[in-house]
């Protein structure tokens, strides 16, 4: 079974969850992925880490979500907002 976020500290460590690893994805993304001649919108910005953070903020609050479930959606917000942005098949697999 799922276990539900009950608890402030739950609370706080997923906020430090989707911090480090939205960091970490905009660090990446900005080492790896460089704008260019036919790349311009490979900029990315912490801009890009509040789509992360409304994406996953517009989930309904009454719905309990469990660690796994939250990871989930934290990975699919950073799909959507980091790799939707990709426009070469090489990119998107590297």
């Amino acid at each position: 079974m799922i276990e539900k976020v009950k608890k402030i500290e739950d609370t706080k460590f997923i906020e430090n969850v989707i911090s480090k690893i939205s960091v970490q994805i905009l660090r990446m993304m900005e080492n790896k992925f460089k704008p260019g001649k036919n790349k311009e919108h490979y900029i990315f910005t912490m801009k890009d880490i509040m789509r992360v953070y409304k994406g996953i903020f517009s989930i309904d609050m009454k719905i309990q979500v469990g660690n796994d479930q939250f990871m989930k959606v934290l990975f699919n917000e950073c799909n959507r907002v980091f790799l939707d942005r990709l426009t070469s098949s090489n990119d998107i697999k590297s």
